[in-house]
């Protein structure tokens, strides 16, 4: 099974459905909840330019659900309070992604297999920019992995 397949069975088993959808250019992913049992991820597939791309947008998508970090737009608060907590949000949801796509376990064993971090990023199946930021998280977490061509 691959990344893609496993992301998609993970959102159908808790209740959220992952939809093509049409965005404007500056956004290739959002959630959005209609209610508390209504959960979507729409994907801008046209412009979603590989699978590994995708895998790190879906999975950043359901980081949101997974950490609680929804952007919502309340009518009371002409939505600047959510606003605030962006880049709180964001962060999270980016986190959980790392710690999904790539826990340390996998990028390990792919480092037995790879000579650089391009061949490196392919194996697993992710942009090579993620798997940059990945593993810088885990250096900040005091994980760290040596390979020919890259370290943090």
């Amino acid at each position: 099974m691959t990344k893609h397949e496993r992301l998609h069975d993970y959102a159908a088993g808790q209740g959220i459905t992952v939809c093509p959808a049409h965005f404007s250019e500056i956004k290739k992913a959002a959630c959005l909840q209609t209610a508390a049992d209504c959960k979507n991820i729409l994907l801008d597939t046209a412009n979603i330019d590989t699978q590994a791309e995708a895998n790190e947008l879906l999975a950043e998508e359901l980081g949101h659900y997974e950490t609680g970090g929804l952007f919502r737009l309340s009518p009371l608060h002409n939505g600047s309070l959510e606003r605030s907590n962006r880049g709180r949000y964001e962060a999270s949801a980016r986190r959980w992604a790392y710690l999904t796509l790539l826990p340390p376990s996998e990028i390990e064993r792919a480092i037995e297999y790879c000579t650089d971090i391009y061949e490196l990023a392919e194996h697993l199946d992710v942009p090579q920019a993620f798997l940059v930021k990945t593993v810088e998280y885990y250096a900040g977490e005091g994980i760290t992995f040596r390979w020919p061509d890259y370290e943090a």
